[in-house]
């Protein structure tokens, strides 16, 4: 599979690019995520082509310090990610003792609260950037390693598998039991998705009462698509993720859900669930013919009932970050 690297430039990018041929400097693409697959699979992360953060760093000879000189979307960023991601940047400059100062291009393209990682995002991105420009040669797993155990220094809640998918690419399994806790699972060849990209107002303490037979049952669903991964039988996938324990839970405040999932599985998409808590619908497609019957069915669906939404067609990132 080929990646597509062709990026478009607003007017900031492309001053800062020009500006990075007279000083060393980095630009690299940080993938968003699915998690959790409608609150199924805790685990798993998948990582996907569209949208994505892009980053720009560069060596800064005025200061030894961090700037964030461009942080876009700053007033969506209600979490206070930006922040965070400015101490982990701090703390892995601190752990390598390295006295050069790095200014910080960030453009926030996945939309903060959505449930697409953006937050694993750019801490996987920033650290990827100061472990090349600043030379210290850490391999992959070590900036995960870092990443893991400085989010449990500050005492944040971090999807590890969001940060894996981040780096390594394609479909993770995180078990932090195993000697060997990053599984990159097999990702079967012409799956493509679509994202709603409209953000979801879930109530969380839908989960708060999930009896033990509801994870039983879900367990047997996660069983089935880690298995079908592997033996890429697409009608094991299709039916694993079709048939979600916490599906209606989820979009029980969502008007719009129901209708959606019927026009989809009509059209005989693999899958529609939630990505995270719920916060972004996803759609499986098996192939770009019925991906392209469906969104259009989909959008003619939200003319008509006056919603706003976007549809994003992406595809599994293989590759995890990468420098371009």
């Amino acid at each position: 599979m080929v990646v597509n690297r062709k990026f478009v430039l607003n007017k900031v990018n492309l001053r800062q690019t020009i500006d990075m041929k007279t000083s060393k400097g980095i630009k690299l693409f940080a993938p968003s995520c699915i998690s959790l697959l409608s609150y199924g699979l805790r685990d798993i992360s998948i990582a996907i082509n569209r949208p994505g953060n892009e980053i720009l760093a560069k060596l800064n000879m005025d200061n030894n310090d961090i700037i964030f000189n461009t942080y876009s979307k700053e007033k969506d960023d209600t979490k206070g990610i930006k922040d965070i991601v400015l101490k982990f940047a701090k703390q892995f400059k601190t752990k390598t003792k390295s006295s050069r100062g790095v200014l910080f291009d960030i453009f926030n393209r996945i939309p903060f609260n959505m449930g697409l990682g953006e937050l694993e995002a750019n801490i996987t991105g920033v650290i990827f950037a100061l472990n090349n420009i600043l030379n210290t040669h850490f391999e992959n797993k070590d900036i995960f390693n870092f990443i893991i155990e400085t989010a449990q220094e500050f005492n944040l809640d971090i999807l590890q598998s969001n940060v894996a998918a981040n780096i390594f690419g394609g479909i993770i399994l995180y078990n932090n039991n195993l000697h060997h806790p990053v599984q990159k699972l097999y990702a079967p060849l012409g799956l493509n998705l679509t994202i709603i990209e409209k953000r979801n107002k879930i109530d969380n303490t839908i989960f708060d009462n999930t009896d033990a037979q509801e994870l039983f049952e879900q367990s047997k669903n996660n069983a089935g698509f880690i298995k079908s991964l592997f033996t890429t039988d697409h009608d094991l996938l299709a039916n694993s993720l079709k048939y979600n324990v916490f599906d209606d839970k989820i979009a029980a405040n969502i008007n719009w859900y129901k209708d959606v999932k019927s026009i989809s599985y009509n059209n005989e998409v693999y899958s529609i669930g939630f990505s995270h808590y719920g916060e972004t619908v996803f759609i499986i497609n098996p192939n770009t013919h019925i991906r392209d019957e469906n969104n259009k069915e989909i959008l003619q669906y939200f003319k008509n009932k006056g919603i706003k939404a976007k549809l994003i067609e992406t595809e599994i990132n293989l590759n995890g970050i990468f420098v371009y």
